[in-house]
């Protein structure tokens, strides 16, 4: 069912809710992408504020509250998000495939992270901004659900200890 503005299931899954806001997103940025980011004239700073408004608005909102994916889940995420850095980076797929990159050199081409380290720093974010605020009982709450292999806070868990062994900070 769908709980303030958010697709949730029994098992704790983020399929139908990623899968709803790609497709919300794929379809305003079509046209962004064949009107504005196709163009070589725009400069590639330009269109990433344009990709990060967009990735903002329509697929990372709340995203810092969803619990560790699935691969298939973060898939979805991920392709759609790389397919918007290629298009602004003018990375795009010709048909012998002479001008394709991987993921992490067109990151590094446009100067974003890769869409896993987005997930991690909304997650990390989330988590500071309720520290910051100390609210006890939602703390408490979120404490409790620490052993649940599905959970927000099993992944804030494992973004902090990623962001602890990480050799960029």
């Amino acid at each position: 069912y769908k709980h303030v503005g958010t697709r949730a299931t029994v098992s704790n899954s983020m399929g139908p809710e990623i899968v709803s806001r790609i497709g919300r997103a794929h379809a305003t940025s079509k046209p962004i992408v064949s009107k504005i980011l196709r163009k070589e004239a725009i400069s590639v700073e330009a269109k990433m504020h344009i990709v990060d408004a967009c990735l903002m608005s329509q697929c990372d909102f709340q995203a810092g509250t969803w619990p560790l994916i699935n691969s298939s889940e973060f898939k979805h995420y991920k392709n759609f998000v790389m397919r918007m850095y290629r298009a602004a980076s003018n990375n795009v797929y010709d048909v012998n495939f002479e001008k394709h990159l991987n993921d992490s050199s067109v990151c590094d081409a446009i100067a974003s992270p890769h869409p896993a380290v987005i997930l991690r720093k909304l997650r990390i974010e989330c988590f500071f901004r309720l520290v910051h605020k100390r609210d006890f009982l939602t703390l408490s709450y979120v404490y409790a659900a620490r052993k649940a292999p599905i959970s927000w806070i099993s992944a804030v868990l494992s973004d902090l200890n990623w962001l602890c062994k990480s050799s960029d900070i």
